[in-house]
């Protein structure tokens, strides 16, 4: 029989050894000391598991689908995912059944509205008056949004400038900048636009500005999300994770690595109890992390932000009657940037909410010592009630969870993957090691997707 190694606690790794339960094979799942499928594992409290902040499913078209093997995926290349369409709503429907997400909000101005951020309902934004894009009407110059994919054109450019050309300055300033900063006091000169969505942030063609200020159809048509019928993605990762477990030809090795050595193919593995030899089949470790285990020197990435994240109970009827899946926070009195339903919780019937901030928004410092109790304020505003009316379960803090897209950040991490390629050119590298933001639930599924098609049994 076969034997399969998976290096790594990503969804990847953990996708790839449950697509391999059914096959001929024999699978060894190294954790190395974390949870499987890492972030998208969420957080289990007495009552029920909760995502960790927004966490939604993206169902890519099926038109010009590329086939159902994912032989010539560019697992490097942003959204490449997306021609493979078919395939890949097919392998989501078998995982998390997905429903269509309630709509995604943004609260203005103390009032909610379809959201532009990241759905693209733009509706709104003919309310206010805005002043058109001062360059439209030129869409050969560069900074034009139509390039923002082609790395000949946007691989130097800010993001400030391509929001203000492609937006125009007054709403660039009025409803793109006040997201931005709650997320990061970064100069926005220093962050790329290519990478505009690590943000959740738009970029739309001035054409389409123009037409919705003007009042106009653009013909845009929402972006939609799905999510699981629970409403919490986590649930469904805890399924996946105990067939895999449960399965007889899947050993699952869950003790930290305290050293690792690549020798010509192979990967010897120091754990407290064991020693192993592996033939790495599929790596899906951080960066920093291989770095760490196999003795190279980290990337400097230097910019980052420290996200809290608190969760919350409360009962259906304080809501608004209008549904929402997630309610972007664009009022700048507020310290919140973000507030996610996650659905019903099935122990006390309430509605289980997230909030995100960025810890370092929050002064004086002492005042981090208590985020319930913060958000909890901000969340009675918002809905108009009291903040004891919302449950308070648990607050999480990560260090450095938002990589910035700077400029240096991304050379960086990119120069490293390229180094650590040419090093371990037989990695079968996944996620994060494979490059600058091609680590999302969809990219990590069709990386997985491609390693099973070329490792099961003919």
């Amino acid at each position: 029989m076969k034997t399969v190694d998976i290096l790594g606690n990503n969804f990847s790794s953990l996708f790839l050894a449950h697509k391999l339960i059914d096959e001929d094979v024999q699978v060894n799942l190294f954790l190395d000391g974390g949870r499987a499928a890492g972030h998208f594992a969420g957080l289990r409290l007495a009552e029920s598991l909760f995502d960790i902040g927004m966490v939604f499913l993206e169902q890519p078209s099926e038109q010009n689908s590329s086939g159902e093997k994912f032989e010539d995926l560019s697992p490097e290349k942003r959204f490449d995912w997306l021609r493979y369409g078919q395939a890949l709503n097919h392998e989501m429907a078998k995982l998390f059944s997905p429903v269509p997400a309630d709509p995604v909000k943004v609260l203005y101005q103390g009032e909610l509205f379809a959201d532009y951020l990241i759905s693209d309902q733009l509706d709104m934004l003919s309310k206010f008056g805005f002043a058109l894009p001062d360059m439209f009407g030129n869409p050969r110059y560069p900074l034009h949004a139509q390039y923002k994919n082609d790395p000949a054109c946007y691989d130097d450019i800010a993001l400030n400038k391509a929001s203000i050309f492609n937006h125009g300055e007054e709403m660039h300033n009025e409803m793109i900048l006040p997201f931005l900063e709650k997320l990061t006091q970064q100069d926005p000169l220093t962050l790329m636009a290519k990478f505009h969505r690590v943000l959740w942030l738009p970029l739309y063609w001035p054409e389409t500005i123009v037409q919705t200020l003007g009042g106009a159809s653009t013909g845009l048509k929402e972006y939609k999300f799905f999510k699981t019928a629970s409403g919490t993605i986590a649930e469904k990762i805890a399924a996946i994770e105990a067939q895999v477990k449960s399965a007889q030809n899947i050993e699952v090795i869950s003790e930290p690595i305290l050293r690792a050595k690549w020798r010509a193919g192979s990967i010897e593995l120091e754990t407290d109890d064991n020693n192993f030899t592996i033939q790495p089949d599929c790596i899906g470790l951080g960066l920093s992390r291989f770095c760490e285990l196999f003795g190279l020197q980290a990337p400097t990435i230097s910019d980052t932000e420290d996200l809290a994240v608190s969760f919350f109970l409360v009962d259906k009827e304080l809501l608004p009657a209008e549904l929402f899946s997630v309610i972007n926070v664009l009022d700048k009195k507020y310290k919140i940037y973000r507030i996610s339903n996650q659905g019903k919780c099935a122990q006390t019937g309430q509605v289980k909410l997230s909030v995100e901030a960025n810890l370092n928004m929050l002064k004086p410092p002492e005042s981090r010592e208590d985020l319930e109790s913060i958000f909890a304020a901000e969340l009675a505003q918002i809905f108009s009630t009291h903040p004891s009316k919302f449950v308070k379960r648990k607050s999480v803090v990560a260090k450095d969870a938002l990589v910035l897209p700077t400029f240096s950040n991304v050379a960086a991490h990119e120069e490293k993957t390229q180094e650590v390629s040419c090093l371990f050119s037989s990695g079968n590298f996944t996620g994060h090691l494979l490059g600058y933001n091609v680590a999302s639930l969809n990219d990590q599924m069709a990386q997985a997707l491609q390693l099973y098609f070329r490792l099961r049994p003919n």
